[in-house]
């Protein structure tokens, strides 16, 4: 090897996480480009079309209407992109791209404060597993959706929890719930939250509340109702009468024949569901940030599972969090759990977008025995999360010291150990 190979390999070697942070970038960019021109249903019957209506409308005009069913927040984006003469399919990709890798950095930093042993490699493969996974880069550049964006919310806003930073932490759920109401899922973490800590105010919901009306008050500036505007989740609920939406879960495995028999009985079964594990949580006081992205992943889990009408990709930020969690724990077996669960999400994705024979009632079955284990793992929890992981060097104190001589007597001395200290060490014998 010549003396510039050297130099350049010593290089490499001296910087290969940021060189592997880089390539995984690169690389998880390039899988996401070789999608960008496939015009999904989503983008042909809904997000094309409200383009197309925003265009009608001079300047913020268009936000002041009653156009398209997602929230102010995105519907403003979508008007920025009618705007402009960039390709829109492009367009939309690319903002949810964007939060992609936003979302992957947050998961590391997630990781990497909480961990009680600093591994980069660690950093890197939760960087890699998140941008890499497959629901990750099928939301945004396949089908055009953009639930990485309130997902990196909810993220956020989990990190400050376990910092507990109050402020910030219900300054980004606001933010989450501003872009999408699957985010009130998180909702349950922060209450139990409260109970348990007992140090966070009930007055920081004013921060979250306080975010989206600042994050929708757009709308009303350019023309649209105050009630109208906050009433646009309320209308989401109505619109679909079916007690699943490609999702597999309770309702595939205990059929109805309308959701209006079984909406009720659904949200006070998971009602119910939330409040015993809230109970048992707050009894047994867990406070580690591990215990509580555990039970991020068991409520983000249980309320796609049994709640009605329920897409198939309201499960995202299960997907995303099993990977932090697994990341977190380092655990072999909560590596395997996300596993399944990111599987079984792709295998349910797979049911809309290509329309597989596939019986969705397996499926369901798989969700509900990754439910039961998580409840298993939730509260079995110690202070610690992970089991396998070596116990933290203990700093030497004053009484450590003193019990080295002893140490000394059981290795071999040396050849060219002084007389004083064979003198000390017979001394310390005879003392034993």
């Amino acid at each position: 090897m010549t003396k510039a190979e050297k130099k350049v390999v010593g290089f490499v070697s001296r910087h290969i996480l940021v060189f592997g942070f880089i390539a995984v970038s690169v690389v998880a960019f390039m899988v996401r480009y070789s999608f960008f021109d496939q015009r999904s249903g989503d983008w042909q019957i809904y997000l094309a079309k409200w383009i197309d209506q925003l265009k009608e409308h001079p300047g913020l005009k268009g936000i002041g209407e009653d156009i398209g069913e997602y929230n102010v927040p995105y519907m403003l984006f979508l008007n920025i992109a009618a705007k402009t003469s960039f390709n829109d399919l492009y367009e939309v990709k690319l903002f949810s791209i964007v939060f992609d890798y936003l979302l992957a950095a947050a998961g590391v930093v997630l990781v990497y404060r909480n961990s009680t042993r600093k591994a980069s490699g660690i950093s890197l493969a939760v960087y890699g597993s998140i941008l890499l996974a497959p629901v990750a880069y099928i939301d945004s550049a396949w089908w055009s959706q953009c639930d990485s964006i309130f997902t990196f919310g909810i993220v956020m806003s989990l990190y400050f929890l376990t910092k507990e930073k109050y402020c910030s932490c219900w300054f980004w759920y606001g933010i989450a719930i501003a872009f999408k109401l699957q985010a009130v899922f998180f909702l349950p973490v922060l209450l139990i939250y409260y109970f348990t800590s007992k140090k966070m105010s009930i007055l920081n919901v004013l921060i979250a509340a306080g975010t989206y009306v600042f994050m929708v008050s757009p709308a009303v500036i350019a023309g649209r109702g105050i009630k109208d505007t906050f009433s646009i989740y309320v209308k989401q609920t109505g619109l679909y009468s079916q007690l699943t939406l490609n999702m597999p879960n309770i309702h595939n495995i205990i059929p109805g024949d309308t959701i209006d028999y079984f909406r009720p009985a659904s949200i006070y079964l998971t009602a119910g569901v939330l409040g015993i594990a809230a109970c048992l949580f707050i009894k047994r006081g867990y406070h580690t940030p591990y215990a509580y992205v555990t039970l991020t992943l068991w409520t983000l889990n249980v309320c796609v599972f049994l709640l009605p009408a329920m897409h198939e990709r309201y499960i995202y930020p299960a997907c995303i969090v099993s990977i932090i969690w697994a990341a977190l724990g380092r655990n072999k077996w909560d590596i395997a759990i996300a596993a399944a669960i990111n599987a079984a999400s792709i295998r349910a994705w797979m049911v809309f977008m290509f329309n597989p024979g596939v019986n969705k009632v397996y499926i369901a079955f798989i969700y509900l025995v990754i439910i039961v284990i998580l409840t298993g793992r939730l509260f079995s929890l110690k202070e610690e999360p992970a089991e396998e992981e070596a116990p933290a060097e203990k700093e030497e104190t004053p009484a450590d010291k003193k019990e080295a001589p002893a140490e000394i007597t059981d290795a071999p001395a040396e050849e060219n150990t002084s007389d004083e200290a064979k003198i000390v060490a017979e001394a310390v014998t005879a003392a034993e």
